[in-house]
């Protein structure tokens, strides 16, 4: 008969957190052979994973972030979640107030909120999700996608135009992060949308934006976008209603509230540096 071990049981892992469940790290996987073993293997499985999301161009800070970091009562997190469980978002706001039904087919998203507001991370963590479920996702900062898009227009691109927009126009998940960089060159948030056009650059930014969004509205294929920007901003500094109003149509405009978090931390941690110093002196 064979002897049990008495830190695992023969699980591998010791107390409720296992490595079917809960993140490589989270687990605490037992020092007997079989937990060896089981630990060697659920390091293989986080590194392919953690290779996936380099792949979809996810940095690594994002990595071992899930959607329990948040709470999941505020209504741009259930947006999150909605969209990683059933592909589709049910807007709370639209629903309650009977605009549309709940079955509404809305599968697209535009977060927007102060500079550390955690709009990237939630992001990546729908994206994340989504590959281990096996959809294709890519991740891309608004400005340097549109500058590529351009770029592969001339002789000299390695890759033909409709080669880098089909790349991030047929993808199951697109993230453009920090979308309104490219337009951004100073709001005045009394004016009204300004008559004169922008620049000649600035405008093949925003065709190339409107375009690729375009498209994917077209195949019904899930975008997310985050910026500082509310909606009523990013009209003002496009200077026109073509991106916004595709955005007001079939996106679900969700504001993040949440307060600024690298600032948060840095005060926390000032806090702990005093105290520690007054406790040294003591």
């Amino acid at each position: 008969m064979e002897q049990k071990c008495r830190k695992c049981q023969n699980l591998g892992f010791i107390g409720a957190k296992d490595p079917h469940h809960y993140k490589f790290s989270q687990v605490e996987f037992c020092d007997c052979v079989l937990g060896l073993t089981e630990k060697a293997k659920w390091s293989y499985k986080a590194e392919t994973v953690n290779d996936k999301y380099l792949k979809a161009g996810i940095p690594p800070l994002f990595h071992g972030r899930t959607l329990q970091d948040w709470d999941v009562s505020q209504k741009h997190v259930r947006a999150a979640r909605n969209l990683i469980e059933y592909d589709k978002i049910v807007d709370p706001d639209l629903v309650e107030s009977g605009i549309v039904s709940a079955d509404d087919t809305r599968n697209s998203i535009y977060f927007f909120g102060d500079y550390g507001s955690r709009k990237t991370t939630l992001g990546c963590v729908i994206l994340m999700r989504k590959i281990d479920q096996g959809k294709r996702c890519l991740y891309g900062v608004c400005d340097l996608v549109l500058e590529e898009l351009k770029a592969s227009k001339r002789f000299s691109s390695k890759e033909s135009y409709p080669e880098v927009f089909r790349k991030y126009g047929d993808v199951d998940y697109l993230f453009l992060d920090e979308v309104g960089y490219a337009f951004q060159v100073g709001i005045d948030a009394d004016a009204e949308i300004s008559k004169s056009p922008i620049d000649e650059m600035t405008n093949a930014s925003l065709k190339e934006l409107t375009k690729l969004i375009d498209w994917r509205l077209m195949y019904m294929k899930p975008t997310i976008l985050s910026s500082n920007l509310s909606i009523d901003n990013l009209r003002k500094v496009t200077k026109t209603n073509q991106l916004v109003d595709r955005l007001l149509d079939r996106y679900s405009i969700r504001p993040v509230g949440d307060e600024n978090q690298r600032l948060v931390n840095y005060e926390a941690r000032e806090v702990m540096a005093k105290n520690a110093a007054k406790g040294g002196k003591r």
